[in-house]
């Protein structure tokens, strides 16, 4: 994969060393040149890779239905050619703020990527998105330190 560009965006790290998830979105339907994707490349390879996408209803809802199917058939693409890496494709339908979070605590994940919005009228859902996933993986370090903790006394 080509270089990360500069659209990639980490929005949240932990110290703890857990999965890391690229949220694709809407406009990077695609492996070989997404810059997620090769950011999470670069991790080591004991690092779970979770690539997820969230059909959002409220953002479908300002859109054709013939766009609703290329963006349906472009997910079905992408979760293929993620396959045929060894990787699969989480894929949800609701709140982007709510799933991002939710795929963060299952996963147990410790960062996530994903393409800054450039959309004003997409920007607050957005970032209801990362700092959603933001607390969840705080939350789930804050855990697994503590459990870590417990068994090292």
């Amino acid at each position: 994969m080509p270089h990360a560009s500069a659209r990639a965006v980490v929005a949240a790290a932990a110290p703890t060393s857990g999965a890391h998830i690229v949220w694709i979105r809407v406009g990077d339907l695609r492996v070989h040149d997404h810059p997620g994707l090769h950011a999470a490349s670069l991790l080591p390879s004991t690092t779970p890779i979770v690539p997820c996408f969230i059909f959002d209803p409220e953002e479908a809802s300002n859109t054709t239905p013939a766009f609703q199917r290329l963006v349906h058939e472009a997910v079905r693409e992408l979760r293929a050619a993620l396959q045929e890496r060894g990787v699969d494709l989480v894929v949800r339908v609701g709140s982007p703020a709510e799933h991002i979070a939710r795929i963060a605590q299952e996963t147990g994940a410790s960062s996530l990527t994903c393409r800054k919005e450039l959309e004003w009228s997409r920007i607050p859902s957005h970032r209801a998105a990362i700092d959603a996933a933001r607390a969840a993986i705080i939350a789930t370090s804050s855990e697994l330190s503590a459990r870590s903790s417990a068994l090292n006394s």
